[in-house]
């Protein structure tokens, strides 16, 4: 078999093993949403609408199954009748270190509805998850946003995240983004 075909089968498998032990760190996950709430499947197609309103696509399926994987990081928030007004998905991973288990978060996917920009609602996600994930003994939150997003990247400052480098094609093909974290 070609060395490519291998690798790529190899990375596959490791995200794919990665997701299921980061989703299964999540067993008892403590809920403290006030004004957001879990991501269900009857949700989905909004937040697929969002998503492909605010990025180039071609990520739906990960959304779908990080729904079922990370359903507690799922964070959507939705006016009084009923509208999506945007979501924050993370996922969830650990590493070892000094032999302790350290979970961290990243931000895989993160929209506002156009109609409801300036509201607030990007701040609100952002505290009531942030305050949840640290609840839950998340230690870092780590994400990716491209480095002409400015209100994203404001957005992210105003609540402490740090920029840690840049990085290319992460953010969609052709882009820079920074790489920013949050100690919790």
């Amino acid at each position: 078999m070609d060395k490519k075909i291998l690798l790529s089968l190899f990375n596959r498998s490791y995200r794919t093993i990665r997701d299921y032990m980061g989703s299964l760190s999540l067993y008892k996950f403590y809920n403290f949403k006030k004004k957001t709430k879990s991501c269900d499947q009857a949700d989905l197609p909004d937040v697929i609408r969002l998503y492909q309103q605010n990025f180039d696509g071609g990520h739906e399926a990960s959304i779908e199954r990080y729904q079922r994987l990370f359903k507690h990081t799922f964070y959507i928030i939705k006016n009084e009748e009923g509208e999506m007004m945007g979501y924050c998905l993370y996922t969830i991973h650990f590493s070892i270190q000094n032999q302790n288990i350290i979970r961290y978060a990243t931000i895989y996917s993160f929209a506002v509805d156009d109609r409801f920009q300036g509201e607030g609602i990007g701040g609100t996600l952002l505290s009531e998850s942030i305050t949840e994930l640290k609840n839950n003994n998340i230690y870092v939150i780590r994400l990716f946003v491209d480095m002409l997003n400015s209100p994203a990247v404001h957005l992210y400052k105003k609540f402490n995240f740090n920029i840690q480098g840049t990085i290319e094609n992460r953010c969609g093909q052709g882009k820079k983004c920074y790489s920013m974290e949050l100690l919790l």
